[in-house]
């Protein structure tokens, strides 16, 4: 008998292998599809995490900068500065008063400080133009005032006992008390030696310890001194911006939905501006104020603060609340990821107040 010799397969064989390649590719675009969803929602999230951290750093470098709130403005009362401190209000640099000593020009700390808001705490809250502008400033000073010597030049007395880092900046005061009549400050740059002429460096204090101050100008002016803190020798894009003595403006702008900071050191007599956040979609400032069952909180709404700011009380104000809400640039699915933050911060009177 003889056998058929087959040639090809059967309908029936290659509809099976068609049925097992067709559920083997179903599988496998279910695992690719798997995979690369599952990347993305990693993506997303780890976007979304950069972004809380990085809300949450802005929030941690206002507490710490607000901690100083209030800190030395005292001494500036009536006091100078070799430039005015930046500010995105041009009318403020027409409202400064400029006073000529030793033939340089310089802005009046006293204008700047009567021109916040609030003198006491260094602090204003500003709308310029479309931007909620928060100002800060403050002087950080170690706790050790030296006294001239009558008729010994440039030497000076420790008045009390305390640490003084090394410093070449100083606040010097033509007198003790600043309610004082003819009292006035400036921020001068000095050389500072031991009583044998060797370098002072920096280090503890005794009551009637002497020093060799070498101020500028006419030594009426520089009765008291006090030393702004030294530097911590970091440094910002090159600029060592120091530790005791700045300004910071923190601003945001919708049109271009970024939170950004410029720090001003009269001390480097510069200017630097950081953007902080970007996609932000709204920020906002309250003020919190002891309210009779806690605290209240009062919105500062734009389209009115600059009229109503004046009749504001603020008696009872105790810090400020900010928020953020933040927006991804990137859908998931058809709408953005959403991150809404805020932090209640009390100025220092209060944090003291309450230990």
């Amino acid at each position: 008998m003889l056998s058929r010799c087959r040639k090809g397969f059967t309908l029936t064989e290659v509809l099976i292998v068609l049925v097992i390649l067709t559920i083997f590719f179903a599988i496998l675009i279910t695992m690719v599809r798997s995979v690369i969803t599952a990347y993305r929602i990693s993506e997303t999230t780890l976007r979304a995490l950069y972004a809380e951290n990085y809300i949450r750093l802005f929030f941690d470098m206002l507490e710490n900068e607000l901690r100083w709130a209030g800190s030395g403005t005292h001494l500036m009362k009536e006091g100078f500065s070799s430039s005015p401190p930046p500010t995105g209000d041009p009318d403020l640099h027409n409202q400064v008063r400029f006073a000529k000593m030793a033939g340089v020009t310089r802005v009046r700390f006293s204008e700047v400080l009567d021109y916040l808001w609030i003198k006491t705490w260094g602090i204003d809250v500003r709308i310029e133009g479309q931007e909620i502008a928060f100002y800060l400033t403050y002087l950080k000073t170690y706790p050790v005032l030296f006294k001239r010597v009558p008729n010994i030049t440039n030497r000076y007395v420790a008045l009390n006992s305390g640490f003084v880092g090394k410093s070449n900046w100083v606040i010097s005061a033509s007198r003790l008390s600043t309610g004082a009549n003819e009292y006035f400050s400036t921020l001068v740059n000095v050389s500072v030696t031991m009583p044998d002429g060797t370098p002072f460096t920096g280090g503890e204090i005794r009551k009637n310890d002497e020093l060799n101050i070498v101020c500028p100008g006419n030594v009426k002016w520089h009765e008291y001194i006090y030393f702004v803190v030294e530097s911590t020798g970091q440094k910002l894009l090159g600029i060592d911006f120091g530790e005791g003595f700045r300004r910071i403006r923190v601003a945001f702008n919708p049109q271009t939905r970024t939170v950004y900071v410029t720090k001003f050191s009269p001390i480097s007599d510069t200017n630097i501006t950081q953007r902080i956040l970007e996609n932000v979609k709204n920020f906002e400032i309250y003020l919190v104020r002891h309210g009779g069952a806690g605290l209240d909180f009062e919105r500062v709404d734009p389209s009115t603060w600059n009229t109503r700011k004046p009749t504001v009380a603020v008696s009872q104000l105790v810090g400020f609340r900010f928020l953020v809400e933040w927006e991804s640039p990137w859908l998931v699915g058809t709408r953005p990821i959403s991150i809404r933050k805020e932090r209640v911060i009390l100025l220092p009177e209060v944090l003291d107040s309450s230990m």
